[in-house]
C-alpha cells in the first residue's frame, strides 16, 4: 500500500469513527430525554383524565343518591306505585279498548320507531310485534296516552306533562296523571341540567317502570319479567332493590339497549326507601357524550396521540380519534368483533397494572403508551394515553437524518482532503526522497572535492601571510579617508538643519494664505445674497407688468363706456386713451427692466461661479503646496537621519580598522594552525564517505514505504576506494600563486 493510500485511509477513519460515535451517543441520549419528556406528558394526561372520569362518576353517584332521598321523589314513587296498578280501571278501559290501543300502538312503532331504528342500525328493524303483543294492559294504556297520543314528535315526548285524554269516560282525572304532572317538570329539569339520557322510577315489588322522563318502549314495562329484564336496566334494578340504604349505588356497564335504538346504555341505580322499606328504585340512564367530552381533549398529545377508555369486554368507553368508523361507542357495540381494542397496555391496565411502555396499539402502530386502571363504582376500566413513536421521536429522527447527512458530507470532504493531501504529501515525500538520493550522490562528490580543497587550502594559507602584510598598509590609507569623510558629513548635517528651519517658515505662510482664501470664499458666497435681491426685483417687475395689463383693461373698458356716453364721454375717452398709452410705455419699460435684471443675474451668477472656482482652485493649490512642503520636510529629515547614520558608520569603521589591524596579527598565528586543521579535514572527509554508504541503505527503505514494495528502487552508488581517492588528490593540478580562490577580507 502506497503512502498516499495510507494517508487517505487514516484520515477517513480519523473522521468517520468520531462522527459515528458522536451520532450514536447523541441519538441515544436524545431518545432517552424524549422518552422521559413524553413519559411525563403522558403521565400527566392519564392522571388528569383519570381524576376527571372518577370525579364524574362520583358526582353521578352523589346525584342518584340525592335524587333517591328527595322527599318529593319518595312520595311520588309511593303514589305512582299504587296508581300504576289502577290506571286501567281509573280510565275505565275495557279489554276491547286495550286491544284497540295495542293495535294503534303497534302501528305507531312499526312506523316512526322502526324507521328511526333502521336508520341507526344499517336497515335492520326491531321486532315490534312481539314486544307490543307481550305488553300488559297497564303498559299499553300508559304508552298509548303518553307516547301515541303525545303530539310531540319522536325524541320530544318528554315535553308532555299530562296525558291529553287522562281520566275516565265520566271525566274524572286519574291520580297517576295528577302526580305525573306535578313531578315531571322538576325531574325533566334535573335531567336536562345534568345531561342524563333518561331517568326511571321502578316499583320495587313488581319491577314496573312507573315513571320515565323520555317515555320510550321500556316505559311501563317490568324489568323483572318484561322484555328488557335481561338488559342493563334489569340488572341495575335487581341489584339496587336488594340494598337497604341510600348510600348503596350500583352501576351496570355499557351494553346495547333496544329501546334506545340499540345504542350503548349504562345504568346507575339507588334504592328509594320509605320508613325503612325499599319501595322503588331510582335508575339513571347514563349519557355517553360526557365521557367523550373528557377524553377528546388532545392537549399535550400532539397530532397522533389520543386518550381513550376501554372496558373489560375490550370495547371502547369513549370514541377513538383514529378509528371513528368501528371504534366510536355507538359503532363499537353494534359491531363488536371489529371494534375490539387489543394491546398489552390494555391487558395490563385491565389486570390492575399501571405503567408506560413502548408497544403496539390496537391499530398496530408503534406507540409510547401510558395506562392506568380506573375503578368505576363496581367496574374496572383502563384509561390509556398514547402517542406514536414516529411523532414522539420525530425530533430525534430529524436530528439523526441531519447528523447522517452531515456525517456523509464530512466523510466526503475528508475523503477529498485525504485524497488531495495524500497525493500532495505522498508526492512531496517521494520527491524529497528522490532529492535526498541526489543530495547523497552530491555529498559523495563533495567529499572528494573537499579533500582537494583541503590541499588547496594548505597552499593558500602560505599565500595568506603575504596578503596580511599588504592589508596592513592599506588600513593606514583607509583610516585617513574615513577622517575626511567624517568632516564632510558634519557639514552636511548643519546645512540640512538650516533647510528644515526655512521649510517651517514657508509652511506657516502657506497656512495664512489658505485662511485668506477661505475668507475670500466666504465673501464670494455672500454674492448669492445679491442674486437673491436681483430675483426679488424681477418678481416686483412682474407685478408691475400685471398692474400695467390691468390698467390697459381698465382703459379699454373706459373707452367703451365713453363711446356709449356719446358727446358727454369724449373727454373721458381722451383720458382713457392717454392712460392706455401711458400703461403701454410702462409695460415696455418694465420689460426692458426685466431683461436688464435677467442679464445682470446671469452675469453675477457667472462671476460668482468663476470666483468660487478660482478660490477652490487656489485652496487646492495651497493644500498641494503644503503637502509638497511636508513631503520635502520628511525627505530632508530622512536625509539628515541617514547622514547621521553615515557619521556613526564612519566612526564605527574607524574602530573596525583598529580591530582589523589587531586581527591581522591573530591571522598570522592562525595560519600556522590551519595546516593542522587541513589534516583533520581530510580525516573528516573519510568519515563522511562512510556515512553516505549508510544513508543509501536508509533511502532504499524510504522508497519502499513511499512507493510500495513493487515500486521500490535501490540506489546504485559508485564505489570509491580510499586509495584511489588519495591518488586523485596527489595527481591534482598544481596551484599557482595567482589562484584567487581565497581572498582575504578587506
Amino acid at each position: 500500500m502506497t503512502i498516499k493510500s495510507k494517508i487517505l485511509l487514516g484520515l477517513i477513519l480519523a473522521v468517520t469513527i468520531p462522527v459515528i460515535s458522536t451520532s450514536v451517543l447523541v441519538s441515544r441520549q436524545s431518545s432517552e430525554l424524549i422518552f422521559q419528556s413524553t413519559q411525563k406528558s403522558l403521565d400527566a394526561v392519564t392522571k388528569n383524565k383519570a381524576n376527571a372520569v372518577e370525579s364524574y362518576f362520583k358526582t353521578i353517584k352523589h346525584q342518584v343518591q340525592t335524587f333517591s332521598e328527595n322527599k318529593m321523589v319518595v312520595d311520588a314513587a309511593s303514589y305512582l306505585s299504587g296508581e300504576f296498578e289502577t290506571f286501567v280501571d281509573d280510565n275505565e278501559l275495557s279489554g276491547e279498548d286495550i286491544e284497540e290501543q295495542r293495535k294503534q300502538l303497534s302501528q305507531y312503532y312499526f312506523g316512526q320507531f322502526n324507521k328511526q331504528y333502521a336508520e341507526q342500525n344499517n336497515g335492520d328493524t326491531f321486532d315490534v310485534k312481539t314486544v307490543v303483543s307481550q305488553l300488559p294492559p297497564t303498559a299499553v294504556a300508559l304508552q298509548y296516552q303518553y307516547i301515541f297520543e303525545n303530539e310531540n314528535p319522536l325524541g320530544s315526548k318528554h315535553l308532555l306533562d299530562r296525558a291529553l285524554n287522562d281520566g275516565s269516560k265520566s271525566g274524572l282525572a286519574t291520580q297517576y296523571g295528577a302526580v305525573h304532572e306535578r313531578i315531571h317538570p322538576v325531574v325533566r329539569s334535573y335531567l336536562e341540567k345534568f345531561g342524563y339520557y333518561d331517568i326511571f322510577i321502578a316499583d320495587a315489588k313488581t319491577g314496573n317502570i312507573i315513571y320515565s322522563v323520555f317515555k320510550e318502549l321500556d316505559y311501563a314495562t317490568s324489568v323483572l319479567d318484561g322484555p328488557y329484564k335481561d338488559s342493563g336496566i334489569g340488572q341495575a334494578f335487581r341489584t339496587a332493590r336488594s340494598y337497604t340504604d341510600n348510600d348503596s349505588v350500583v352501576l351496570t356497564d355499557y351494553a346495547k339497549y333496544s329501546p334506545s335504538y340499540e345504542a350503548p346504555a349504562s345504568f346507575v341505580a339507588s334504592p328509594i326507601i320509605k320508613d325503612g322499606e325499599t319501595i322503588a328504585v331510582a335508575i339513571f340512564q347514563m349519557p355517553i357524550d360526557r365521557l367523550n367530552e373528557i377524553m377528546k381533549n388532545n392537549e399535550g398529545l400532539g397530532e397522533t396521540g389520543e386518550s381513550y377508555l376501554v372496558g373489560q369486554d375490550l370495547l371502547p368507553r369513549s370514541n377513538s380519534l383514529h378509528d371513528s368508523k368501528y371504534r366510536s361507542i355507538n359503532a363499537a357495540f353494534r359491531n363488536p368483533e371489529k371494534a375490539k381494542m387489543k394491546s398489552t397496555s390494555i391487558e395490563k391496565g385491565l389486570a390492575g397494572e399501571t405503567g408506560i411502555e413502548l408497544t403496539t396499539n390496537y391499530l398496530g402502530e408503534a406507540v409510547i403508551s401510558d395506562f392506568v386502571p380506573i375503578k368505576i363504582l363496581n367496574h374496572r376500566w383502563v384509561l390509556v394515553a398514547e402517542i406514536t413513536e414516529e411523532e414522539a421521536f420525530a425530533s430525534v429522527n430529524a436530528l439523526m437524518e441531519w447528523m447522517i447527512i452531515s456525517a456523509l458530507i464530512i466523510i466526503a470532504i475528508a475523503t477529498v482532503i485525504g485524497w488531495y493531501s495524500g497525493s500532495k504529501l505522498g508526492k512531496s515525500i517521494e520527491e524529497n526522497v528522490t532529492e535526498l538520493g541526489e543530495q547523497t550522490k552530491h555529498l559523495e562528490e563533495s567529499v572528494d572535492s573537499m579533500t582537494l580543497e583541503t590541499e588547496q587550502l594548505s597552499e593558500n594559507v602560505v599565500r595568506s601571510a603575504s596578503a596580511v602584510q599588504e592589508t596592513a598598509s592599506s588600513l593606514s590609507e583607509i583610516n585617513s579617508t574615513l577622517k575626511t569623510n567624517s568632516e564632510i558629513v558634519d557639514r552636511v548635517v548643519g546645512k540640512a538643519n538650516d533647510v528644515l528651519s526655512q521649510l517651517k517658515g514657508a509652511d506657516s505662510q502657506l497656512h495664512l494664505m489658505n485662511g485668506s482664501f477661505t475668507q475670500i470664499g466666504e465673501g464670494v458666497q455672500k454674492n448669492n445674497e445679491i442674486i437673491d435681491l436681483v430675483e426679488e426685483i424681477s418678481d416686483k417687475t412682474k407685478m408691475i407688468n400685471e398692474i400695467v395689463f390691468k390698467t390697459q383693461l381698465l382703459a379699454v373698458n373706459a373707452s367703451i363706456e365713453a363711446a356709449r356716453a356719446g358727446e358727454q364721454g369724449k373727454g373721458f375717452a381722451v383720458v382713457a386713451d392717454e392712460v392706455t398709452k401711458l400703461a403701454t410705455l410702462s409695460g415696455e419699460a418694465a420689460e426692458q427692466i426685466d431683461k436688464l435684471i435677467g442679464n445682470s443675474r446671469k452675469i453675477i451668477v457667472g462671476i460668482v461661479k468663476d470666483n468660487q472656482g478660482i478660490v477652490d482652485h487656489s485652496q487646492e493649490s495651497v493644500s498641494d503646496f503644503r503637502a509638497l512642503f511636508e513631503t520635502m520636510t520628511t525627505d530632508i529629515r530622512n536625509v539628515l537621519e541617514a547622514t547621521k547614520d553615515i557619521a556613526n558608520a564612519t566612526h564605527e569603521q574607524k574602530q573596525g580598522v583598529i580591530q582589523v589591524s589587531t586581527a591581522m596579527d591573530e591571522i598570522d598565528s592562525a595560519v600556522q594552525k590551519n595546516q593542522e586543521q587541513t589534516q583533520a579535514s581530510r580525516n573528516l572527509a573519510d568519515n563522511i564517505r562512510d556515512i553516505t554508504i549508510s544513508l543509501k541503505s536508509v533511502l532504499g527503505e524510504l522508497e519502499r514505504v513511499t512507493k510500495g514494495s513493487s515500486g521500490a528502487k535501490h540506489l546504485a552508488s559508485p564505489k570509491i576506494e580510499h586509495d584511489s581517492h588519495k591518488s586523485q588528490v596527489q595527481e591534482g593540478p598544481d596551484v599557482s600563486a595567482d589562484d584567487d580562490s581565497f581572498k582575504p577580507a578587506a
